[in-house]
């Protein structure tokens, strides 16, 4: 890599490059397929799009609402654990609550 190419190497390259179609990166529709793209449009077409109305979000429901709590729980329980001993002092984590907010 730490050669340096001489003038008549560099009008080789330059020469080869030309006799390719000179655009420096080939032919980027015979390598992408066609369309330029690569196919895109055909995924296009496949994908399935949800409308989402921010104005009246979905509400979490009451078994997630539990989960969550719960999840929020069990982690506060280890970050007592985790920091009581890093510490070694009694630290108590609790939840205040777990809400859903707009």
């Amino acid at each position: 890599m730490g050669d340096i190419l001489s003038q008549d190497e560099i009008d080789a390259l330059l020469t080869a490059a030309d006799d390719d179609g000179g655009g420096g990166g080939g032919d980027l529709e015979g390598d992408m397929g066609g369309g330029g793209g690569g196919g895109l449009d055909d995924a296009a077409d496949q994908r399935v799009v949800t409308s989402y109305d921010f104005k009246h979000p979905a509400r979490v429901n009451k078994d997630q609402l539990r989960t969550l709590e719960n999840l929020h729980d069990n982690f506060a329980r280890l970050l007592s654990s985790t920091f009581s001993g890093a510490m070694r002092a009694v630290v108590d984590v609790d939840t205040a609550f777990v809400d859903q907010t707009t």
